[in-house]
């Protein structure tokens, strides 16, 4: 038997002053994937993360420097979202192949179900609500719930997703199909949903779906709320560039050279300073010595 063997590296990295030349590897590990499905700053600068080093993808945290690594969760868990305020973590848990929304102290105490399906959570500025993806009949759509629970409510009933709540928190960023076959574009839509006030072409090089992980990380909103940043693959090597909402040409935010990005965020004064990065390989191997 000939099959194609598959192994997906990446680590957590942080560049300062935004610049790949300073940039630091902080985690080391060969069969880690730390960050790869999710990695984000805290407002006191320690890192949240997804790491894969007991086997399964659990939350951990450390101090900004790489110092103090602590497991959170035991459950296979993605995607996590700090509070703007610092006390919770929203994340997706995996429970039997469905996604949950839930919430969970920054220390990992108190969790609480916030929905019962859903993924790719984004938190309103002022922390109240967790606007989430969730499939229905099939098709993505965007809905929020309160961060103490309560009934959701469906904010689209077309294709969409993953959300990125502005920083004045009075739009969404999405990914936006109007029909199954369409191309995806960039959607902005009012916070208390309804169709779209705006739509963007997707920029060159930028995909809905990573190829790298697997798993979506579509936009970040810049500090002033005219920008989006995303990741670009270009040539095989990923990078960060940002795109005015109102038009005009995109700018490349990160130099780096070699390597993929699976995760990132942004600095308070919207500086690429977080990243999860790393390589896949891929190789043909033959397995052999069956019994007949």
């Amino acid at each position: 038997m000939v099959t194609v063997q598959e192994n997906r590296i990446s680590n957590i990295w942080i560049t300062p002053d935004g610049n790949a030349s300073t940039a630091r590897q902080l985690t080391h590990g060969s069969a880690k994937y730390d960050g790869l499905a999710g990695v984000q700053w805290t407002p006191d600068g320690k890192i949240v993360y997804i790491s894969g080093a007991v086997g399964v993808a659990t939350v951990w945290i450390m101090n900004g420097d790489g110092s103090n690594p602590r497991q959170l969760t035991q459950d296979r868990i993605f995607m996590p979202a700090v509070s703007p305020d610092g006390r919770y973590i929203v994340f997706t848990l995996d429970q039997a192949g469905t996604s949950n929304i839930w919430r969970m102290d920054i220390d990992g105490g108190n969790r609480k179900q916030l929905a019962d399906r859903g993924f790719s959570n984004s938190l309103s500025p002022d922390g109240r609500w967790v606007i989430y993806s969730a499939s229905v009949a099939g098709e993505q759509r965007l809905w929020k719930v309160s961060i103490d629970g309560g009934e959701p409510v469906q904010l689209t009933d077309y294709i969409s997703g993953p959300p990125a709540v502005s920083p004045d928190g009075k739009s969404i960023a999405c990914l936006y199909r109007e029909q199954e076959n369409s191309p995806w574009r960039i959607a902005l839509i009012p916070f208390e949903g309804g169709q779209p006030t705006k739509l963007l072409d997707l920029p060159t090089g930028y995909s809905s779906v990573q190829i790298y992980t697997g798993i979506p990380q579509a936009l970040h909103w810049l500090p002033d709320g005219r920008s989006l940043a995303y990741i670009v693959t270009r040539d095989g090597v990923l990078n960060i560039w940002s795109m005015p909402i109102e038009g005009g040409a995109p700018k490349q935010l990160t130099n780096f050279t070699t390597d993929q990005i699976a995760w990132f965020d942004l600095s308070r004064d919207g500086k690429p300073t977080l990243f999860s990065r790393g390589a896949t390989t891929k190789d043909v191997v033959l397995i052999s010595g069956f019994k007949k």
